[in-house]
């Protein structure tokens, strides 16, 4: 990912974009930038992600660094799905969905499916802290799969 990205976004609108779909890494650079650009579209209403393991790499998902400075990105005003796929739960992860459902006031569903890797006290112990996570839209759903 081009390190001028970020600057760059800071002085764009993407103000027809409706639905996003994304892949990528479980990393706190690459979830700043996701998180960037969604505060750059007004009207997205859906976001599809997906977290990629790259290729090569030990399937030890890692705590994923961490996503600092996040309150200076703004509300997802119109974001009303989030699907996520192959959610491994780590630090950056963790974040990223607590960061949607406190920024996203008109949020209705958040479908999350878990990493088929992890183990059923993981899944669980995961969805528990997910489910205390304080949601800026009292309607939000969170699914599990």
């Amino acid at each position: 990912m081009a390190p001028e990205l970020p600057r760059r976004l800071a002085s764009v609108r993407f103000n027809h974009l409706e639905m996003l779909t994304v892949r990528l890494w479980p990393v706190a650079r690459h979830a700043k930038i996701l998180m960037l650009l969604v505060s750059k579209c007004p009207i997205l209403f859906l976001l599809f992600i997906r977290f990629e393991t790259p290729q090569g790499r030990v399937d030890n998902r890692g705590s994923g660094g961490y996503i600092e400075n996040y309150e200076r990105v703004g509300v997802f005003g119109a974001l009303n799905y989030v699907i996520i796929e192959n959610f491994g739960g780590n630090r950056t992860e963790m974040m990223l969905v607590r960061r949607f459902l406190v920024r996203s006031p008109h949020l209705y569903i958040m479908k999350i499916e878990m990493n088929p890797h992890l183990d059923d006290i993981d899944v669980d112990l995961k969805i528990h802290h997910i489910l205390e996570y304080r949601k800026a839209s009292p309607g939000a759903n969170i699914m599990f799969e």
